[in-house]
């Protein structure tokens, strides 16, 4: 029986690439194809930076990141930090399309945003998964 992945680190950006490499061998150990890993660890990076460069505007926090099969075989990627949601600008540049980009990715992208943190949950159902590397 596969091992969920579980990862409970400081927010801080040094702390993402050992993330994405722990999320791509956890991916790869699942079964699912290269093409698919790509897409979860790009939509996961993206969620976890979103904490990092978001949820802790004048403190330090953590960052908790869970990926598990579901009975489906489908993957599902929860990134939660618990700090505090901040609105996208108007005219947000060259930035904020890191959601945009989860949605295009996952299969599903729920956004559950409280006072106290937030949390990105990422689901591919296994029929997306399968699309990915065929």
């Amino acid at each position: 029986m596969m091992t969920d992945l579980h990862h409970r680190v400081p927010a801080t950006a040094g702390e993402l690439p050992a993330l994405r490499q722990a999320l791509s061998l956890w991916s790869g150990r699942a079964g699912v194809g290269p093409e698919a890993v790509m897409s979860i660890v790009l939509a996961s990076y993206e969620a976890m930076a979103n904490v990092v460069d978001h949820a802790y505007a004048h403190s330090a926090g953590v960052l908790d990141i869970r990926a598990a099969l579901t009975d489906t075989g489908g993957v599902i990627v929860t990134v939660t930090d618990y700090g505090h949601w901040r609105q996208l600008p108007v005219d947000p540049g060259n930035r904020g399309r890191g959601l945009l980009l989860m949605r295009r990715l996952a299969t599903s992208t729920e956004v559950d945003a409280t006072e106290d943190g937030t949390s990105v949950l990422l689901w591919w159902s296994l029929e997306t998964l399968k699309k990915m590397d065929s």
